[in-house]
């Protein structure tokens, strides 16, 4: 169904006579559907060629294909933005199938957030980063843009960003994980937001 159409049935559904709980169901569905699709539509000309993809005759892609469009190989130029569709598409995976438990369906969407911040991390040549000055050094990686954007988006950070050690696990990283200047940039740049996002005046800017 077309955004167009999907839009036309939300209009619909909110003047319809049908019970609230019913309606309220309805809405949803129909936003979840326009919210993929809108997703869908971002995705910039540089990722599609580079997927073999063509922005007319493409089906509608779910939320698990979307977020790897945004991450993937395939997206050379991806920035802090990109990466942060990709951690609102998470809300947007659907269930495979009736057999697997409500555990195993949030294990995958954490899963999913650890690698999406994992591969913000892999934008940067982190090892190569000067330590003398760690926040003005963090503040120019796409990391911690990612941070302070969902921040400034109102994201809330301590639901959807892993704790550095958790972070540290991530396969995504390789021989990172292991590289004290690394540990200790990362770590510095976890101390800061959490001051600036438990003050009491609540702002937080890394530049």
């Amino acid at each position: 169904m077309s955004q167009t159409l999907l839009s036309i049935a939300k209009l619909s559904m909110l003047a319809s006579d049908e019970p609230s709980e019913a309606t309220e169901h309805g809405i949803r569905t129909i936003e979840y559907d326009l919210n993929l699709i809108s997703a869908q539509e971002q995705l910039s000309g540089a990722i599609l060629e580079s997927n073999g993809l063509d922005r007319q005759n493409t089906r509608p892609l779910n939320a698990r294909e979307l977020i790897e469009l945004y991450i993937g190989e395939g997206n050379s130029e991806s920035d802090h933005i990109d990466f942060k569709k990709a951690l609102d598409l998470v809300e947007y995976i659907a269930p495979i199938g009736t057999g697997g438990s409500l555990t195993d369906f949030e294990a995958e969407k954490e899963a999913t957030r650890l690698r999406i911040w994992a591969r913000s991390l892999m934008k940067d040549a982190w090892e190569q980063l000067a330590t003398d000055e760690p926040i003005d050094t963090i503040k120019e990686t796409t990391f911690f843009k990612l941070v302070e954007f969902c921040y400034l988006q109102g994201l809330d950070l301590k639901e959807n960003m892993p704790a550095p050690d958790r972070l540290l696990e991530a396969e995504e990283l390789g021989d990172l994980k292991s590289n004290a200047n690394v540990q200790y940039l990362l770590r510095t740049g976890y101390e800061h937001v959490r001051r600036h996002c438990t003050s009491q005046d609540g702002e937080f800017m890394l530049s």
